[in-house]
């Protein structure tokens, strides 16, 4: 049993990467596939703190850099949907 992997007891407790959390936010129910073309977009019109803040040599940095780039990913593969306040809801 190798230190510091999930079957070592001493793992117990520990923090969970952020990147586990990013992948819970980015998943879709029922999507089978993504487009490679939307990843390169959303990427390449992310934040550009967020593009930078990978290569950061701090970990909180790298690990805010990656939530944001997973986010701007998941906004742009599932939009949501712009509610307009002055619209009447009417029931059905």
């Amino acid at each position: 049993m190798s230190p510091g992997l999930p079957s070592d007891p001493s793992y117990r407790g520990t923090r969970k990467p952020a990147l586990a959390e990013s992948f819970f936010i980015c998943s879709i129910w029922g999507m089978d596939s993504i487009d490679p073309t939307q990843i390169t977009d959303a990427l390449l019109t992310s934040a550009g703190w967020a593009r930078v803040g990978l290569t950061a040599p701090t970990e909180h940095i790298r690990e805010q850099a990656a939530k944001e780039l997973a986010l701007t990913i998941c906004e742009r593969i599932n939009p949501t949907p712009i509610i307009d306040h002055n619209q009447l809801r009417l029931p059905l």
